[in-house]
């Protein structure tokens, strides 16, 4: 997945969704690159896409402080608080002080 981020960093977004894909189909529990299409979605202004992802990756692995800031940010951005309460909460309860 460190590559997928690296092809997000020179906007090839193509590339790193392909290497995303493929870590998918290799573990489909695979948090990061779940987070890293959910990424690809925010660098190709599919919002909607992009916060379900970012849910997805959380409900796998919870301590991602990235997908949580940008599933807080989807959330005001689509007006949308419910869904991530619950995440929030947890997220809460396992890191308090971060």
């Amino acid at each position: 997945t460190r590559l997928g981020a690296l092809f997000i960093q020179q906007n090839r977004t193509a590339d790193a969704e392909a290497i995303f894909e493929e870590a998918l189909r290799i573990n489909p529990k695979n948090s990061q690159a779940i987070s890293g299409l959910a990424i690809v979605n925010l660098a190709l202004n599919q919002k909607e896409s992009a916060f379900k992802r970012f849910q997805e990756s959380l409900n796998i692995e919870l301590k991602q402080p990235q997908a949580i800031f940008h599933l807080v940010k989807l959330a005001y951005e689509l007006r949308t608080f419910e869904p991530v309460e619950k995440i929030l909460c947890e997220y809460i309860e396992t890191a308090p002080f971060n």
